[in-house]
């Protein structure tokens, strides 16, 4: 209880704007550290309102996000930023500005009935798991950016099945932890997919890719 009071007792003391009441908000919690050798280098996870990070975890707030945090987790998820985060690690520390300078694609900043018509097919083929789909159901918003914010939407629609199903397995220990779901890997699967046709990579520069990863492992 000691510390408990600690912290009230700091929260009257904070303004309303800063850090301290974060935990009002829903974030991106990731780990400030990995081993290079990690199964991965950012692990993020969302953390709901009301739960505290201790000093390990930085994360992105809600409230000043201006993009939707399940894809903010996309993003730090996918295997096209944890390669591009390790060509430039050379320690076991995950920077802040490490994480700004991962890319992130650039959406349409208006729907137009074509871009909704591809969203409705296409969140209709999420849900019914005919994720072979998709990409062509999305393929012309792919082609140049800015891209359709039908991709982005349905990402989401992607990383919520994810969620979904790994909160489903309740509490279980950490190296499980470290692969998907067998029911969840498909959905990761086509967010990966969706973000390398955005960056432009051909079939062959993603197998090299992701050969390379291996390799960094």
């Amino acid at each position: 209880m000691p510390n408990m009071r600690r912290t009230v007792g700091g929260l009257r003391q904070s303004r309303k704007d800063t850090k301290a009441f974060d935990h009002r908000w829903p974030r991106v919690g990731l780990q400030e550290s990995s081993p290079q050798n990690n199964f991965r280098r950012i692990i993020a996870s969302y953390v709901a309102a009301g739960e505290f990070c201790n000093h390990k975890v930085n994360y992105f707030s809600e409230r000043k996000s201006s993009i939707p945090l399940e894809f903010v987790l996309a993003i730090l998820n996918s295997k096209l930023a944890d390669w591009y985060f390790r060509l430039g690690s050379t320690n076991a520390a995950v920077s802040h500005y490490q994480l700004h300078n991962l890319p992130c694609p650039s959406f349409a900043k208006q729907s137009t009935p074509a871009d909704d018509r591809m969203l409705s097919q296409a969140i209709a083929a999420v849900r019914t798991s005919k994720l072979v789909d998709v990409s062509n159901i999305l393929a012309p918003g792919l082609n140049t950016s800015p891209f359709s914010p039908a991709v982005r939407d349905t990402i989401i629609e992607a990383v919520k099945r994810v969620m979904a199903i790994e909160s489903a397995r309740g509490d279980i220990a950490r190296t499980e932890r470290s692969a998907l779901d067998s029911k969840a890997q498909p959905y990761q699967d086509l967010i990966d997919k969706l973000f390398y046709r955005m960056a432009g990579l051909s079939n062959e520069e993603v197998i090299g890719l992701e050969a390379r990863l291996m390799r960094m492992l």
